[in-house]
């Protein structure tokens, strides 16, 4: 196998995650021959074939959590469920977090409708805004977090210097030298983003746009 034994053991929701030891780390993504990940103004393309997707499926079920920024869950509205090549069962899906410093994740996301229907966890949403301004800054979504349980707002401190941002980034060159994943997961597909006119030769015929769910 290309993964460790223990990412094939059966989840159970009541057993503790390890203490003391680094979480297997997987970053996954779909680009263009032109290292895109999305279109002029991050539109939505198919950059994934049906083989990929169930891959990206079959890994949501392999790993207990899955995170996005808030460009995100703005931009493409995903579920993040493992649900190709049918729903798994809630104990086997990921618990989706959600990097958001300026808690801007509306509360009729499709993470945070999951948690109500119980298709999937409750997202765990990471902020750097304190605890008191959370209901004027996002005031749906704190009440979903502190009533029905829909979301789970946390606190993250900012390192000194560190930047923030809430937008997908248009190109994926370096993503192989972050030190913190242990495996990668790249789909590669035949077509370029790039503005015809900058390739200096006529578009060929590529796939619709769709959102990425």
């Amino acid at each position: 196998s290309l993964y460790p034994p223990h990412l094939f053991a059966p989840k159970s929701s009541d057993a503790p995650p390890p203490r003391g030891r680094k979480p297997f780390i997987t970053l996954t993504w779909a680009q263009s021959l032109d290292a895109k990940i999305s279109g002029p103004r991050n539109a939505q393309v198919t950059l994934s074939g049906p083989a990929s997707m169930q891959l990206t499926h079959r890994l949501r079920e392999l790993n207990d959590s899955i995170l996005v920024g808030v460009g995100t869950v703005l931009n493409d509205n995903p579920s993040l469920t493992a649900r190709i090549p049918a729903l798994v069962p809630l104990r086997a899906q990921p618990v989706p977090v959600i990097l958001d410093p300026a808690l801007k994740t509306p509360a009729d996301a499709k993470l945070v409708h999951n948690a109500r229907t119980r298709i999937g966890h409750p997202p765990v949403i990471c902020t750097t805004r304190p605890e008191p301004e959370w209901h004027d800054k996002n005031p749906t979504l704190a009440a979903a977090a502190k009533g029905s349980g829909e979301a789970r707002l946390v606190r993250v401190a900012k390192e000194p210097g560190e930047q923030t941002t809430s937008s997908p980034p248009a190109r994926q060159d370096n993503s192989c030298s972050n030190p913190n994943s242990d495996r990668f997961e790249s789909n590669l597909a035949p077509c370029a983003l790039q503005q015809p006119a900058a390739l200096g030769r006529r578009p060929e015929p590529g796939p619709p746009p769709r959102r990425i769910v």
